[in-house]
């Protein structure tokens, strides 16, 4: 009997006996260690029978238990063809194939076991390993997603080869991706590398919430996560703007314990104007004045779920411990009255615009000079910006802002969501602090005389006066600047180690770092008593040669005019000639006339030496060229003493030498008017004497006469850069004429007044 093999080769019985003989001599020959015999047999068998399998895996087992696998392949490669539909030749060829890095028939070999087999996850997973070695990520991705499909149990045991190839892959299919760990996480929901590729997945996608959804997830699991993986993260996540939002919405969570969880993934090296640009360009406000209330917005704050009355009292009264006060005061006194709140109970109340129950906080955000942010947490957050006189209502879930009198601008609120975005690592920080926030005034916000006087030094003051001084734990000089000396010296009873003095650029660290809690401090009232403590400081201050200067002035001149004049905004036109024409005709009706002319003064800096701002130096060097005009129009009899760029110290005591001011209106008076309380006259623009109008006699604790020129003596100046920021900046022009009539009453009757 015959048989007939695939190839059509007959085969008797007599060489089927043989083939089987030579096979088990083959076999006992393996056993006994004797592979070469061995292999002689095996393969004398299959010069018999090409197509006897036993011999061949005879063959093979040798020479793999040899390593000499390119021996081997060939007998695999005899095997596919004798066994065509069995999956497992096709996979051991391919697996040698890919040690001997032969990878067009390792590929070849797996897609033909693939193709027998669709249903064997192996099969894929070796195709997909070969692929990506042969850099084809993208069909190489597809395998491996091929085989998770059929049995998705096998995922973490692959997901660190698919993870490679996706960090292979120029162009992601990031769906598919996401898709693969998200199902991975269905069968093993506690491993937290998966949910690490899948926020690195979605953060590159762009899906920011979602990336750090995930992140945080895998911290929950695993708390220390790897260094590497989070700057990795971040650095992704930086690529997409939106992350900007999310830190900004983390911050403004009612409870910030997520915030932990969230930092490990956040940007450290965020840019402040890229933030500022993302903000500026996405944010909507919804923008309501209390003082033009429509029904619109009546409508608006009620769908918002908040009340409009409890943000009007919360804007307009003051709220302490016990709530809304019901006593009537200023807007000067009620902002007193808030301010001894602070020191006293070391946070500041408002009501909650939703339940209307008094809430407090002692977190003060800082961004701009003028304003401070006060971040209260009830219902939802939201921010009280004060810039000590008025408040507004800032709401970031509604991206609403209510405001009042101090006008706060959109672009500011931008411009302070990216320095907090920017800096969210030490905001945080200072949002979840549990210790006590220290108690900080804030001095020397506004570089000027005026305010350094009737806002920093009447403040405190006015501390001192109602028994709260010590209640300060530290004081902060803004710029550095202290115009009537330091305040440690105008107030003996302030320790010197509490006070600070410190550059603009270090000021908000310096609120952050050290947990302060801001006050800023202002009484717009001030006392004898506060001139008195800074007469000593300048008298102390001042040369013997300077006193008898100014001791032979007020006994061989009189009257001891003071004159100011103005340049920018609020500009008299015509001054130059206005004046010479008022002092030379005041001179000849007061022969023993002498003119003190003031400007901008020196302070004493961050080093306690004479200084001045860039702007003041630039602002002195044209007054003094002012002041040169004006003496070429004069006689030379009139004596004049310029004082302007002299320190203030020097000043303060020729403030109390003259005998009356002529004057335009503004913050050079602080001198004349608040500290010496000397009669004047004052001179401004239409608006300005409507306005302003007894002002002073309001501010200053038994305030001398101050008189304005009448108004029909006044002629506004056309519109300038000035007056699109308000009326109260136009320039004028004025009939000097007026201004001397006024001048020339005041001064005759003080002839026979006694001087102080």
């Amino acid at each position: 009997m015959h048989k007939v093999n695939t190839r059509g080769i007959m085969h008797n019985s007599e060489n089927i006996a043989t083939v089987k003989v030579l096979f088990n001599e083959g076999n006992q020959l393996r056993k006994e260690g004797k592979l070469a015999e061995a292999i002689e047999k095996y393969s004398e068998a299959v010069q018999v029978n090409p197509d006897y399998i036993p011999a061949l895996q005879g063959l093979i087992k040798i020479y793999e238990s040899r390593k000499e696998f390119d021996k081997a392949i060939p007998h695999w490669q005899r095997l596919v063809e004798l066994m065509p539909k069995n999956i497992g030749p096709h996979l051991r060829l391919a697996n040698l194939m890919m040690r001997q890095r032969n990878i067009p028939g390792a590929i070849a070999a797996y897609q033909k076991a693939v193709t027998l087999k669709p249903e064997q996850p192996g099969a894929y997973i070796g195709l997909a390993k070969v692929l990506n070695q042969n850099g084809q990520v993208n069909e190489a991705i597809a395998a491996y997603q091929k085989a998770i499909e059929i049995s998705p149990e096998l995922f973490p045991s692959i997901y660190q080869q698919l993870k490679e190839a996706w960090q292979k892959q120029e162009r992601l299919d990031l769906d598919d991706a996401i898709a693969v760990y998200q199902k991975a996480i269905e069968i093993e929901p506690d491993n937290p590398a998966v949910y690490r590729l899948l926020a690195k997945s979605q953060a590159r996608k762009g899906d920011v919430d979602e990336a750090i959804a995930s992140y945080q997830k895998a911290i929950e699991l695993q708390p220390d996560p790897p260094l590497e993986f989070r700057q990795s993260l971040a650095n992704t996540l930086l690529q997409h703007e939106d992350i900007y939002l999310h830190i900004w919405n983390t911050l403004n969570q009612t409870n910030l314990d997520n915030f932990d969880n969230a930092r490990f993934c956040y940007p450290t090296d965020i840019s402040q104007e890229a933030a500022s640009r993302y903000f500026t360009r996405q944010s909507k406000y919804n923008v309501i004045d209390l003082q033009y209330l429509t029904q619109e917005d009546r409508r608006f704050i009620k769908r918002a779920g908040l009340s409009l009355k409890y943000i009007w009292l919360t804007c307009h009264k003051l709220i302490t411990k016990e709530g809304v006060t019901s006593q009537k005061s200023s807007r000067f006194n009620h902002n007193i009255e808030r301010q001894l709140s602070m020191v006293q109970e070391d946070c500041i109340y408002a009501l909650c615009p939703i339940t209307g129950r008094t809430i407090s906080s002692n977190c003060s955000l800082l961004f701009t000079p003028k304003f401070c942010f006060y971040r209260f947490v009830s219902n939802e957050v939201f921010y009280l910006i004060s810039n000590s006189v008025s408040a507004t209502l800032y709401f970031p879930r509604q991206e609403l802002i209510v405001r009042t009198a101090n006008r706060v601008q959109k672009s500011m609120i931008d411009e302070w969501k990216s320095y907090i975005v920017t800096n969210w690592k030490k905001i945080g920080s200072y949002l979840r602090s549990s210790e006590r926030a220290k108690t900080v005034a804030v001095v020397g916000i506004h570089p000027s005389t005026f305010h350094s006087l009737v806002d920093d030094l009447s403040g405190i003051q006015m501390l001192y006066e109602t028994g709260n001084l010590k209640k300060i734990d530290k004081y902060l000089i803004f710029n550095g600047l202290e115009y009537y000396g330091g305040i440690d010296e105008i107030f003996p009873e302030i320790n010197s180690e509490k006070v600070k003095r410190i550059q603009p650029l270090e000021f908000r660290d310096e609120i952050i770092e050290n947990n302060y809690f801001e006050i800023r401090l202002t009484e717009r009232f001030v006392r004898d008593s506060l001139v008195k403590r800074i007469d000593r400081v300048s008298l102390k201050k001042c040369s013997s040669d300077f006193l008898a200067e100014v001791e032979a002035a007020k006994k061989n001149y009189f009257p001891l005019l003071w004159v100011n004049f103005r340049l920018g905004k609020r500009t008299w036109v015509s001054q130059v000639e206005g004046i010479a024409n008022i002092l030379k005709s005041l001179s000849e009706n007061f022969p023993k006339l002498a003119v003190v002319f003031d400007g901008i003064s020196k302070s004493v800096d961050i080093n306690g030496n004479l200084a001045v701002t860039p702007h003041e130096e630039e602002g002195i060097k044209k007054e003094k060229e002012t002041l040169s005009k004006i003496q070429s129009l004069l006689p030379q009899e009139i004596k004049v003493y310029d004082i302007i760029g002299c320190p203030v110290y020097e000043v303060v005591l020729w403030a109390h030498a003259i005998d009356l001011y002529m004057a335009p209106f503004g913050g050079g008076l602080a001198k004349v008017v608040s500290i010496a309380n000397k009669p004047g006259v004052l001179h401004t623009n239409k608006y300005g004497v409507k306005v302003n109008n007894m002002l002073y006699s309001k501010t200053r604790e038994n305030a001398a006469l101050s008189v304005f020129v009448p108004e029909h003596y006044i002629v506004d100046a056309p519109n300038d850069s000035f007056t699109k920021i308000g009326e109260v900046n136009r320039s004028y022009d004025c009939d000097w004429r007026g201004i001397y009539e006024e001048v020339f009453k005041l001064a005759s009757s003080l002839k026979s007044s006694t001087r102080t």
